[in-house]
């Protein structure tokens, strides 16, 4: 067959014809192919010196060349696959189940103490036969002595910021005394120890089994042969 060395064809038998070989990426030696290495030199494989390549079309398809500064397709580039694995970045949206399985320990847990305003009324009957009651109010923790006075209450002897002068009549000294308290005390910070959750395992059940898949066209396999003696083609 008379064709030009480096011409491919496609044939429908598994062996190459005389002056042919089978596309399967061979290695050849430059000394012995000259004419062939001239033309495709190392554009699919090889040293550049001693050996080069033929190209490889087990299991591809050729796509036309494109050739400029910006192209994803100069001669001899190999392109593809004939199997993927979707990662995150190409699956859609989609969800997990998952499940939480807790720890549970004691936790002291402080619970802050509260200002109190306690406010006392005393109520002094200054002469109980003729005299009306008067009410006094004065504040909790304060001291202000009685003047030759002394107001009971119980046992208690009540000091707080209010002046009272006795009647002259001695026997009167001691005066009846009604106290009433309203408020709320004051709290210091107390610490319990709690049952609470301190930790846990999280658990998310895989999905999917993680296999690739074909993204290969519906193709027939064929035998792809390359001219290696042949007439040299001239260029334009």
């Amino acid at each position: 067959m008379d064709v030009y060395t480096g011409t491919i064809l496609i044939v429908g038998y598994d062996w190459a014809p005389r002056n042919f070989l089978s596309c399967e990426g061979q290695v050849l030696p430059v000394n012995q192919y000259q004419a062939l290495y001239s033309l495709i030199g190392s554009i699919y494989g090889g040293d550049q010196n001693t050996k080069f390549n033929l190209p490889n079309l087990i299991g591809r398809a050729p796509i036309g060349k494109l050739q400029s500064k910006s192209s994803k397709y100069p001669i001899g580039t190999e392109v593809g696959a004939s199997d993927v694995m979707l990662t995150n970045k190409n699956i859609p949206p989609h969800v997990h189940d998952v499940s939480f399985e807790p720890s549970m320990g004691k936790q002291d847990v402080t619970i802050p103490g509260s200002t109190g305003k306690i406010k006392i009324e005393a109520k002094v009957d200054l002469n109980a036969a003729a005299a009306p009651s008067k009410a006094m109010t004065f504040s909790h923790g304060e001291t202000v002595y009685l003047t030759n006075a002394i107001a009971n209450s119980g046992s208690n002897i009540l000091r707080g910021p209010y002046t009272l002068t006795a009647p002259a009549d001695t026997a009167k000294a001691k005066m009846p005394v009604v106290v009433d308290y309203s408020g709320s005390p004051a709290t210091p910070d107390t610490t319990v120890s709690v049952d609470t959750i301190t930790g846990g395992k999280v658990t998310m059940k895989p999905s999917g089994e993680g296999a690739a898949f074909s993204v290969m066209q519906p193709s027939l396999a064929l035998n792809f042969v390359m001219a290696v003696q042949g007439f040299y083609p001239e260029r334009p």
